[in-house]
């Protein structure tokens, strides 16, 4: 396998390499540009932040270009992308010069978390290789997305599936995605899977920088906290204890699962063979980790409970993907404001941060605002006073999500809601389901807020109540609270969906699958960043026979969700296979569509601005809507059953699929020619997808309609004179 591996990896070399490294190039600039910026903005000592600073390298120029957009001023080129790189340099370089900060830059630090970011993009890069398709699951709506962002001559950006209208949906994260192609060049179907692969290097160092630095306010004989670098540094006990827990957290948010994989990959099996379990043992299936309540055993309950490994293996560029790196910023903007105060511009930079995950998936934004409010209110009650605190975090929070919504606002005015509204649940998750899923993170959750209680009670004991609570609270590390605030948070995510959803399409099988999904997403990104400190804390608290056991009682919690890792990779890459390409297009030439290949290089390399072009359409997660997809150049329809979801509007899709039959099987009709005028349709895409979609199609009249400029195999493109 080593020798295999080895053999695959010196073919991706000379594949890829190109493309690998114009994209970490491009990145390293912009986290560059950002650093003086984000020293400010979050206070880390050990790194000065910097992988949030290219996580906001990206973000800044992204929001700097989409606000253009949005008033008619810029577009996702190139050119206005450099401009927006430039302006978020000036300001970068004006904050900076306004109030120098008096340590020096670690540049030791930096330069092994740059080593560490392009080893793991690397590696992923290397990974999406194997399967590199842009096909199955949600790929050809987000890669639609990206190629409509690019093509938009403003924002919103055309709906590629539905010609005239703008996407009705949470885009920004697409957006960002296509500033990285417009400014590095590399080719979108290439870009798509760096961007995969960026996302994957961007939460391990994140989910890293945070996880250490909370683990710097951990109480205990401390002393300075050593620069890091050089042997001195690395035998300090504090840099050890910080490094511990940052590497523990940083692998249970980007490469953990839950306790599925565990409980039914090795722990059933294996009780069974011993006589001590019943029921079927089946070869296991990684999805079955994220499909589990209402599946098995099967109920009316159907549920999604995904996490961060899992979206990097199937690699969709959705929104809950995408914003991990801005929820993991915004997380450390709140941990450095709880640390060392609310500044201004740590203010307005929450406000932005918040307003940008509303555009992205707007699930994050109401729970890292009230992160952000929480975090404040607990500071300002341990500086001040209760009331004071209460005012701090209200405050706070108010003008927070002031700045957010308008920050978003242009986003705002032109999106349509097509959520139902909030009502209870009308089924529960029976409690040793819930264990499976979450059992390690309630754990040390639980563990730990035992260990808080602990350390109450010793406060309460012989004297008055209220004398030993606040005699507690004065003394409660502030890490403590931060990582106690985690917990709690991850608590209420998940108990949320125990007892209300948010209602969409979906049926009552599928009632609160999306708000399980969201909240538990999100919670399990907050319980993995409180798991280092957590652990670390815990242990370290403790000494001789106790300390030993809990830290191997521990170390088996943390080592459980790793299962999951290898059986998803080889589950949906099987590395025994050879490495393929990082073009993710050309599985059309592979599935027997050489000729649909053909056609969206024609049609991308030819034509320019959002020309509507004629396909057929047809059913969620099919190759229907392939060349609108591949291009981001707009028809008449695509997906219709997305379609209806993003509009809410099930006769829009209906009306629309009787459009597209009139224009294929009665081209020469007078209702036809009116559907080409309305659409401002230009060229018709007739290839096999369009036979099998119209078997009455007048394919002699469509040809009729002009000039036949792109012939290949059994797809033809048709300009209409």
């Amino acid at each position: 396998m080593i020798s295999h591996l080895g053999g695959q990896f010196a073919v991706f070399l000379g594949r890829d390499l190109g493309p690998l490294l114009r994209w970490e190039l491009h990145l390293l600039v912009l986290g560059l540009v950002a650093l003086p910026l984000t020293r400010r903005l979050i206070p880390f000592r050990l790194d000065g932040g910097y992988p949030f600073a290219k996580a906001l390298g990206v973000i800044l120029p992204a929001y700097a270009l989409w606000l253009a957009g949005s008033f008619g001023l810029g577009s996702f080129r190139p050119l206005p992308a450099w401009g927006a790189v430039a302006l978020v340099g000036l300001c970068s370089a004006a904050v900076s010069r306004a109030r120098p900060m008096a340590r020096p830059l670690p540049w030791k630090a930096i330069l092994a978390e740059e080593l560490v970011f392009f080893a793991a993009l690397t590696a992923w890069t290397f990974v999406r290789g194997f399967q590199p398709a842009i096909e199955g699951l949600e790929k050809f709506m987000d890669f639609g997305f990206v190629n409509a962002v690019l093509r938009g001559e403003g924002m919103p950006p055309p709906d590629m599936w539905l010609a005239g209208e703008s996407v009705n949906y949470y885009y920004f994260g697409h957006a960002t995605a296509a500033f990285l192609v417009a400014l590095s060049g590399v080719p979108g179907p290439q870009g798509y899977n760096l961007m995969i692969a960026t996302l994957f290097a961007l939460t391990l160092g994140g989910s890293f920088s945070l996880a250490t630095h909370l683990a710097l306010a951990m109480p205990g004989k401390r002393g300075p906290v050593p620069r890091p670098g050089g042997v001195k540094a690395l035998l300090s006990p504090v840099l050890r204890r910080a490094l511990l827990a940052g590497w523990i957290a940083a692998l249970l948010v980007t490469v953990g699962g839950n306790l599925h994989t565990f409980v039914f990959a090795y722990a059933h099996p294996a009780l069974k063979a011993a006589g001590l379990a019943e029921g079927e043992v089946k070869s296991y299936w990684y999805p079955d980790a994220t499909r589990y309540i209402g599946y098995n055993p099967p109920t009316n309950d159907k549920t999604i409970h995904e996490f961060p490994f899992y979206s990097f293996v199937v690699a969709d560029l959705h929104g809950h993907v995408s914003s991990i790196p801005t929820v993991l910023t915004g997380g450390a903007l709140t941990l450095g404001a709880f640390l060392r105060g609310v500044t201004p511009l740590r203010l307005g930079s929450m406000g932005l941060l918040l307003g940008i995950m509303y555009m992205t998936n707007a699930w994050d934004f109401p729970i890292y605002l009230a992160l952000w409010a929480g975090a404040l209110m607990v500071r300002g009650w341990k500086r001040w006073g209760f009331w004071k605190g209460i005012a701090t975090g209200v405050g706070a929070g108010i003008v927070a999500g002031v700045v957010a919504l308008g920050a978003a606002g242009p986003f705002i005015a032109s999106f349509h809601n097509f959520s139902q509204g909030v009502f209870p649940v009308m089924a529960r998750t029976p409690l040793t389901q819930l264990l499976v899923l979450w059992g390690d993170k309630l754990f040390y959750s639980y563990c730990f807020l035992i260990f808080l209680v602990a350390g109450l009670a010793r406060s309460l004991s012989g004297r008055p109540w209220v004398a030993g609570l606040s005699s507690w609270w004065r003394r409660v590390p502030r890490g403590d609270l931060f990582a106690a605030g985690l917990c709690l948070g991850g608590i209420l995510l998940i108990t949320a969906p125990e007892v209300i959803y948010v209602k969409d399409i979906y049926g009552a099988d599928y009632h609160r699958a999306n708000t399980m999904f969201k909240l538990g997403y999100q919670a399990f990104i907050l319980f993995g960043l409180a798991s280092g400190y957590i652990v670390v804390r815990i242990v370290s608290s403790l000494q001789g026979g106790r300390r030993a056991f809990f830290a191997a009682l521990f170390a088996l919690v943390v080592a459980l969700p790793l299962c999951f890792p290898d059986r998803a990779v080889m589950g949906y890459y099987n590395l025994q296979n050879d490495y393929k390409t990082l073009d993710g297009l050309a599985f059309l030439q592979e599935r027997g569509h050489p000729g649909d290949y053909g056609a969206v290089r024609w049609l991308s390399e030819n034509l320019q601005g959002p020309v509507p072009v004629l396909e057929a359409d047809g059913d969620s997660y099919t190759l229907y809507g392939r060349i609108s997809m591949a291009t981001g150049l707009p028809t008449v329809l695509g997906w219709y059953v997305h379609e209806w979801l993003w509009h809410n509007d099930s006769q829009l899709s209906a009306n629309r699929r009787g459009e597209v039959a009139t224009l294929y099987n009665l081209p020469g009709s007078p209702e036809a020619a009116a559907l080409r005028e309305k659409y401002g349709l230009r060229y018709v895409v007739v290839g096999a997808l369009e036979r099998q979609r119209f078997p009455q199609m007048d394919e002699a009249g469509l040809r009729s309609l002009g000039s036949v400029v792109f012939s290949q195999d059994q797809t033809a493109i048709v300009r209409i004179d």
